[in-house]
């Protein structure tokens, strides 16, 4: 009969990098859509390269199924993110499309270079684009974009456009029980941008200020649990999100 996951049977077949991701995940060690994309990635990487594959089995057919049972263990603990769920349909197109008279060894490493090139491509070079696009959107001088929590994609936007010389503020709005922004706040200050931090019972405070409102979700349509809160104030100052 099937066991489930936690079943020390079924733990046998995870992967030790799994494992250690999977703690990683559910205590938080790992956050973020991209980054906890590239590091289950970085992990499959790792299940490919150790794996043998069993007498009588193809390596086909075996190692998706492999790839499925890794994915479900960090899915346990906590849920995967569009990106994950994507990359790991990826992963399983790059084995079960591999050439049959491939030998085993090279077909890991054909495995490992779509990874890889999944990573470059999907991830970091989307990413640079996404902060490109929106970097543009920020004038050159005045404005006060305001952000909740901490989002890797908001980050790079508003590096990038300091970095192209435009004169701006940024808010960082916060809640309690992560306090993310804090992080958003620092790495700003030290990359130059000026910045004021507020917790989220004071954001009505602070938008008559604000031009612009940059949040994850303005860039690939989903809100975070945590910056929900904020829409009905976005909306009654007529800030669009």
């Amino acid at each position: 009969p099937a066991q489930p996951w936690g079943a020390p049977a079924a733990l046998n077949e995870i992967h030790p990098a799994i494992t250690a991701l999977g703690l990683r995940f559910a205590d938080g060690s790992v956050k973020g859509a991209d980054a906890r994309c590239v590091a289950m990635m970085a992990a499959l990487r790792e299940v490919v390269r150790d794996y043998s594959t069993p007498p009588e089995k193809a390596l086909g057919r075996d190692l998706p199924k492999r790839v499925d049972r890794c994915f479900q263990f960090l899915t346990d603990s906590r849920p995967h993110s569009v990106s994950m769920g994507n990359a790991k349909h990826f992963v399983r197109a790059a084995i079960t499309n591999l050439d049959p008279d491939l030998s085993e060894s090279a077909a890991k490493v054909e495995v490992c270079e779509e990874i890889d090139r999944f990573v470059r491509e999907r991830v970091v070079a989307a990413s640079d684009l996404i902060a490109q696009g929106a970097a543009a959107k920020i004038r050159e001088s005045g404005d006060v974009v305001l952000t909740f929590g901490r989002s890797k994609n908001v980050a790079d936007v508003l590096q990038t456009a300091h970095a192209q010389g435009k004169k701006f503020h940024v808010v960082v709005a916060d809640a309690r029980p992560c306090l993310d922004g804090r992080k958003l706040a620092q790495e700003l200050c030290r990359s130059g941008v000026t910045c004021t931090y507020v917790l989220l019972n004071a954001l009505s405070y602070v938008m008559p200020n604000v031009t612009k409102v940059r949040t994850m979700g303005r860039y690939t349509g989903r809100y975070t649990r945590h910056a929900q809160p904020c829409l009905p104030c976005f909306s009654k100052f007529n800030h669009p999100v």
